[in-house]
């Protein structure tokens, strides 16, 4: 969902027993970049069981931004 005040907020659902908090997704407009320079958005956000769900501020401003989550 995108709201032009608050951002782009993503959700998604991990499946599996863990939650996905070994990596923080992360955001770039340059996919050149290796994993370890892109922007980090934090952990997710629980919103129910097994459903995350992460918002990016900066895509107010940064219109094509592509996204990484990684679970363990």
């Amino acid at each position: 969902t995108y709201n032009t005040s608050t951002g782009l907020t993503f959700t998604f659902t991990n499946t599996g027993s863990v939650p996905p908090r070994s990596s923080p997704p992360g955001a770039t407009t340059n996919l050149a970049l290796p994993f370890s320079q892109w922007v980090n958005l934090g952990h997710p956000t629980e919103v129910t069981p097994g459903n995350y769900q992460v918002v990016d501020p900066s895509s107010t401003t940064n219109k094509q931004t592509f996204y990484k989550v990684t679970s363990p």
